[in-house]
């Protein structure tokens, strides 16, 4: 028995079974809290996974990498600014140091293995859709060597806390005194 024309599928017959898993390729920019919650995520419940993590910086941490000032701490309670699957019992204070949570976080990407997946001193550049071949094609600064890459899924899970920027107060530009915002790996203010 034939199936009529018209009930027929316009689309091409795949090239895979229904319940055979392709490769999937994601790309995570950023390996703060945001990268290394989402690696833990995918690579928990995506098989036949091709994940990596870019992240600019020469260390991870995202925020708690980049900014190192004195008195650096949390603004919220250290039992609330944790990963709800992995509690910390051991903070030392209510609001933790910034030294402290970087350290949690290597902690907890020791403990998921996520070094293997992570590319420190690699930014990207540029990122745009191929719709012909239905992937994110992207650019990736690795010192003076751009290389371009493809992806399936790209999370971007970066500095949102950790770009300086100047407020906006009125006179700022008129002060005359020493102006600075606290530069990246700095152990005293200016």
């Amino acid at each position: 028995m034939s199936i009529p024309q018209q009930h027929r599928s316009i689309s091409p017959e795949p090239d895979f079974a229904v319940d055979e898993y392709r490769r999937m390729k994601v790309v995570c920019i950023g390996a703060g809290f945001s990268g290394i919650i989402a690696a833990i995520r995918i690579t928990g419940r995506v098989s036949h996974l091709d994940l990596t993590i870019h992240d600019k910086e020469s260390g991870i941490g995202g925020t708690w990498y980049k900014n190192r000032y004195p008195g650096l701490a949390c603004d919220i309670p250290s039992h609330c600014y944790q990963l709800s699957f992995e509690n910390n019992m051991e903070w030392s204070g209510v609001y933790a140091s910034g030294p402290e949570i970087l350290a949690d976080m290597q902690r907890i990407i020791q403990k998921y293995k996520l070094m293997r997946y992570i590319r420190l001193q690699h930014e990207l550049t540029h990122a745009a859709w191929d719709e012909e071949a239905g992937v994110q094609r992207l650019r990736i600064l690795h010192g003076d060597k751009e290389v371009e890459d493809t992806a399936d899924i790209v999370f971007l899970g970066m500095r949102l806390l950790s770009r300086q920027k100047w407020p906006n107060i009125l006179g700022l530009q008129d002060f005359k005194g020493r102006l600075c915002i606290a530069p990246k790996g700095a152990r005293r203010i200016c």
